[in-house]
């Protein structure tokens, strides 16, 4: 029984860690496109102005 807990102990680390890594790549990504929303702001408010 010891080992099969440890197996399933095992692959649920596995996953958070997968679930981690996405998450941060996810709020990386939406970083960077909220980073380039407001660069293209500033660049078309300064065209206007």
């Amino acid at each position: 029984m010891a080992m099969a807990e440890i197996v399933v102990a095992a692959a649920t680390a596995t996953e958070i860690t997968i679930i981690r890594a996405a998450a941060v790549a996810t709020v990386a990504t939406v970083t960077e496109m909220l980073v380039a929303m407001c660069r293209c702001r500033q660049r078309q408010c300064q065209q206007q102005k």
